[in-house]
């Protein structure tokens, strides 16, 4: 699969217009992102003392280095060497000991293989739902279970539950969706959004410019596809995992109708 991070610029602004979520931003006294923190909260529960974890599609490091902060030894891979650019400057600035429980790696996440099996893995907000074909959601997840530990591998999803109203709505024309400031200087990200409901695909545009009515200076494109519940436990359970828990927000309940994300657990199953 292609990046849609393929431009040095957006990897470079990545992080300036996610702390704008609130559960992907920076938590209270400088601890970690909301979601990082309920991630960490399950691997420490599941998972042997300073586990060795996989974050796929790791991007800038933004889950990464909490994780390693705590004590994990943490794997990152993703397909853009822009955005690994940009987490390996982050791991510069750490202590030494920190430093050395993270690594980055740029490969295909449908084709990889650790020399160990990690303990756990967690492929954070909403990336899995770039895997659009079948095909490539069946080979993600049998590549992941390859890699678990066969005894207690742990595997977390983080997608977001879909507002089925919302899916099945007009097409949305461009249109500003935030504002950020780069390079000390006010810019805008605008967002055009095309749905084919029937094949349960979203076209997503994002481009960003300075916040002055000029064009905008880059694009970037991706589809996701989304699951419903029930779709997400059966691939699951097709694929080598069992004892799935989907959880419908950062502090483990249970989900609801009204839920935006869908956090799932799901353990390697024992042959």
């Amino acid at each position: 699969m292609k990046s849609s991070y393929a431009h040095p610029l957006i990897a470079a602004i990545y992080d300036r217009i996610h702390q704008e979520l609130p559960f992907l931003a920076v938590g209270p006294d400088g601890g970690p992102p909301q979601d990082a923190a309920f991630y960490l909260d399950v691997f420490r529960q599941y998972l042997p003392a300073a586990p060795h974890i996989l974050d796929l599609g790791c991007g800038t490091g933004r889950v990464a280095f909490p994780l390693a902060q705590a004590g994990c030894r943490v794997t990152g891979l993703d397909s853009s060497p822009f955005m690994l650019e940009q987490a390996r400057a982050k791991a510069a600035s750490l202590i030494p000991e920190v430093r050395d429980r993270v690594e980055f790696l740029e490969t295909d996440w449908h084709e990889y293989s650790l020399a160990a099996p990690a303990d756990g893995a967690v492929c954070p907000f909403t990336s899995f739902q770039r895997n659009i074909l079948i095909a490539d959601q069946d080979q993600w997840l049998q590549c992941v279970r390859r890699n678990l530990n066969p005894k207690h591998g742990l595997l977390i999803l983080d997608l977001f539950f879909p507002n089925i109203g919302r899916l099945a709505a007009p097409d949305e024309d461009r249109h500003p969706l935030r504002r950020f400031t780069h390079d000390g200087q006010d810019w805008i990200e605008h967002e055009t959004v095309r749905r084919t409901t029937h094949s349960q695909i979203i076209d997503v545009t994002l481009d960003y410019g300075p916040d002055d009515g000029s064009d905008p200076v880059v694009a970037q494109q991706f589809e996701l596809t989304w699951f419903l519940p029930r779709e997400v436990e059966r691939m699951l359970l097709s694929n080598g995992f069992d004892r799935i828990v989907i959880h419908g927000d950062y502090e483990g309940g249970p989900i609801t109708d009204e839920s935006q994300r869908q956090i799932v657990t799901a353990s390697v199953a024992v042959d």
